[in-house]
C-alpha cells in the first residue's frame, strides 16, 4: 500500500462507522485496548471521525478521553492538541484555542526536526526509537503498520518508517494546525505575525518535500514534482494566505492567495475531494473579487464552480454558488441602476 493511502486511510478517509461511535462508551475503549497508548490513538482518532461527521459532543467525549490518558510522546500530542485547538476554534474560544494551538504548533515544529535528525543515521537508537512511537497509532486505528516491532528493532525498516510518515502524514497534519492557528491570529489581528509563520512554513514544505530542493521564491511549484500529501499541505497554506489577506482586507492578495491554493491542483485531480479543493479556492478568489467590485470576473468564476460541483454531484455547493451569482447580478444591477 503507498504511503498516501496508508495514512488517508487513519486521518482522511470518510467515517463509516460514525453511528457505532457516537453510542459507544469511550470507558469501552480504554478496558478492552491492550496498552493505555493504544486507547489513546483509538479515542483520538474517533474523536476526528466523530467531528468531521459533525458529531461534536461525541467527539468532545472522546477527545476528552484521549487527554487524559496522558499519552507523552510527541507525535500524539501534536495530533491531540491540534485536534483541541480546532475544537476549540470551531466553538469561537479563542483564548483557549489560541494557548492550544500555538503548543501544537511548536510541537509539530519540534517532532518533525526529531524525525529528520534521526533520519540522519539509519542504525541510531534514535530513528528505531521514534519509528517505534508510531506503531499505537496503527494498533488505535485497527490498520497494519507498514513495518513490524521486529523490523524495527533489527533497524532494516526504522528509517523508511519514520521518512514515510514525515513525507504520508506530518506534512499535511502539521499544515492543518498551521491553517487553524494562522486563521485565529488575523482573526485577533495578529496578521503581521500570521504572514511570517506563513512564509516559514511554506519554505518548510517546499525545501523537503518538493524537487528540486529549492526555496519557494526560486521556482514556482507548477514546475516541481509534488507527491500527493504534499500538495495538499501546499493547498491547506496557499488557502490560509487568502485567508490571513482577507481578514486584512488586502482583497488583490486574498484574491492572490486562493488563485493560487486553487492552481495547486490546476490539471492535477486524482479524485472528487481534490476537485472540492480547487473549486473551494475559486470560489473565495471570486468572493475577493466581488469585494474588490470585479463583477464579470466574479461572476465568471462562480459559474465555473457551478459546473464544477454539478459535476461532482454537490448539491450544497451548487446552491452556494447560486446565491452568490444572484448577489453579484443584484450588485451589477445596482450599478447599473446609480
Amino acid at each position: 500500500m503507498a504511503e498516501t493511502d496508508l495514512y488517508d486511510r487513519i486521518f482522511e478517509y470518510p467515517p463509516t462507522n460514525v453511528a457505532l461511535l457516537a453510542f459507544t462508551d469511550p470507558e469501552e475503549i480504554v478496558k478492552g485496548a491492550e496498552s493505555r497508548d493504544i486507547a489513546a490513538w483509538e479515542l483520538l482518532l474517533g474523536s476526528m471521525q466523530l467531528r468531521r461527521a459533525g458529531q461534536r459532543s461525541p467527539a468532545n467525549d472522546w477527545l476528552n478521553h484521549a487527554s487524559r490518558l496522558e499519552v507523552k510522546d510527541d507525535v500524539f500530542k501534536a495530533e491531540l492538541l491540534g485536534e483541541a485547538g480546532q475544537n476549540l476554534f470551531d466553538s469561537d474560544r479563542l483564548q483557549e484555542a489560541y494557548d492550544t494551538l500555538n503548543s501544537a504548533a511548536a510541537i509539530w515544529r519540534d517532532v518533525c526536526k526529531q524525525a529528520a535528525k534521526a533520519c540522519e543515521d539509519a542504525n541510531s537508537q534514535a530513528v528505531t526509537e521514534f519509528a517505534s512511537q508510531l506503531l499505537p497509532m496503527f494498533a488505535g486505528a485497527k490498520s497494519k503498520p507498514p513495518a513490524s516491532a521486529i523490523s524495527i528493532r533489527n533497524g532494516t525498516k526504522a528509517m523508511q518508517m519514520v521518512q514515510q510518515w514525515l513525507s504520508g502524514r506530518a506534512v499535511t497534519g502539521r499544515a492543518q494546525t498551521t491553517n487553524t492557528f494562522l486563521r485565529l491570529l488575523a482573526k485577533v489581528g495578529q496578521i503581521d505575525d500570521a504572514r511570517g509563520i506563513l512564509k516559514e512554513e511554506l519554505d518548510w514544505v517546499v525545501l523537503n518535500f518538493t524537487m528540486p530542493a529549492e526555496p519557494a521564491t526560486a521556482r514556482p511549484l507548477r514546475e516541481r514534482v509534488i507527491s500527493r500529501t504534499t500538495r495538499r499541505a501546499l493547498y491547506l497554506l496557499l488557502l490560509t494566505q487568502g485567508e490571513i489577506e482577507l481578514t486584512a482586507g488586502d482583497f488583490q492578495a486574498s484574491a492572490d492567495g486562493f488563485e493560487a491554493a486553487a492552481g495547486i491542483y490546476d490539471g492535477q485531480t486524482e479524485d472528487e475531494n481534490d476537485i472540492n479543493r480547487l473549486l473551494r479556492a475559486k470560489f473565495n478568489e471570486a468572493n475577493s473579487l466581488l469585494r474588490m467590485n470585479r463583477i464579470d470576473e466574479a461572476i465568471d468564476i462562480y459559474e465555473l464552480c457551478k459546473h464544477g460541483f454539478n459535476s461532482i454531484n454537490d448539491a450544497e455547493a451548487v446552491q452556494r454558488v447560486d446565491h452568490a451569482i444572484v448577489f453579484a447580478r443584484s450588485m451589477a444591477d445596482n450599478d447599473d441602476d446609480s
